[in-house]
């Protein structure tokens, strides 16, 4: 594992600070969670904009038109 030293605003430790104890954590575990899913978040969106320019209207229509029109089932509609 890598350490590193982060200065922090005193609010915002202050109220992690918070947050871990009254999840029963620790700051460090909370905070290497919370950085975790941002990079995911992150990464995500990136990955689904480079797949959106890869896509073709064109062929995502003709994929509707080819489906059949069923009606949903009962616990499937909106």
């Amino acid at each position: 594992m890598t350490q590193v030293v982060v200065d922090f605003p005193d609010a915002l430790f202050r109220d992690a600070q918070a947050f871990a104890q009254k999840e029963k954590t620790s700051i460090d575990k909370l905070l290497i969670s919370l950085l975790g899913e941002k990079l995911n978040s992150l990464m995500a969106d990136s990955y689904l904009a480079g797949r959106a320019k890869r896509g073709d209207r064109n062929v995502f229509l003709s994929v509707l038109d080819a489906a059949e029109d069923n009606v949903p089932n009962e616990n499937d509609r909106l």
